[in-house]
C-alpha cells in the first residue's frame, strides 16, 4: 500500500472526529447560552410582573382607602336621598375605575348603598372575603381576585370594593 493511501486513511478519520468534537463543542456552549440567556430573560419579566402586580395592589388599596376616608362615605345615612347619593357616587367611581360593585354594608352584611342598584339589600354576609374584611383592620386581597389579577389583567372584572362600616359593627 502506498504512503498516501496509508497517510489517507489515517487523516480522513482524524479529520472527521476534529470537527466532530468542534460541532459538539460548540452546539454544547450554544445551547447553554441560550439556557442561560433564557432564563435571566424569564426572571426579568417575573421580576416586572411582581412589581406590576404589587404596584397594583398598592394603587388599589389606596384608592378603597381614600374612599373609605371619603367625607361622602363617613357621613351618616339617615335619609334615603343619602343612599341614593353616596350609590351614584359609588357608581360614578365604578364607572371611573371600572369596578363590577362598590357597596357599604352595615353591620348584618347588608348592601345599604351600591353602585349597582339591584345589590342594594342584598346580604353579603356569607361571602368569604366580606367575613375577612370584617375581622381585619386592612384591606385584604383574596388570593383567588389575586389569580384573577394574573391570568386576566386586560379586564377587570374581578374588582369589588366592600366596605365595611366599622361604626355599624
Amino acid at each position: 500500500m502506498k504512503l498516501r493511501t496509508r497517510l489517507n486513511i489515517m487523516l480522513i478519520p482524524a479529520v472527521a472526529f476534529g470537527f466532530l468534537v468542534a460541532i459538539i463543542i460548540t452546539t454544547y456552549l450554544s445551547v447553554n447560552a441560550l439556557h442561560q440567556s433564557t432564563n435571566d430573560s424569564l426572571k426579568a419579566n417575573g421580576d416586572l410582573i411582581e412589581k406590576s402586580i404589587f404596584s397594583w395592589i398598592k394603587n388599589n388599596k389606596d384608592l378603597i382607602n381614600s374612599l373609605a376616608n371619603s367625607p361622602i362615605v363617613k357621613q351618616p345615612l339617615t335619609s334615603a336621598d343619602k343612599h341614593a347619593n353616596m350609590s351614584a357616587h359609588f357608581e360614578s367611581l365604578a364607572t371611573a375605575f371600572d369596578f363590577r360593585n362598590i357597596a357599604l354594608l352595615d353591620e348584618h352584611g347588608i348592601a345599604i348603598a351600591a353602585s349597582n342598584p339591584n345589590r342594594i339589600g342584598q346580604n353579603y354576609q356569607q361571602l368569604e372575603y366580606v367575613k375577612q374584611a370584617k375581622l381585619s383592620a386592612d384591606i385584604g386581597v383574596n388570593t383567588k381576585y389575586l389569580s384573577h389579577v394574573i391570568n386576566k389583567h386586560k379586564k377587570k372584572d374581578f374588582n369589588n370594593i366592600t366596605l365595611i362600616d366599622k361604626a355599624y359593627s
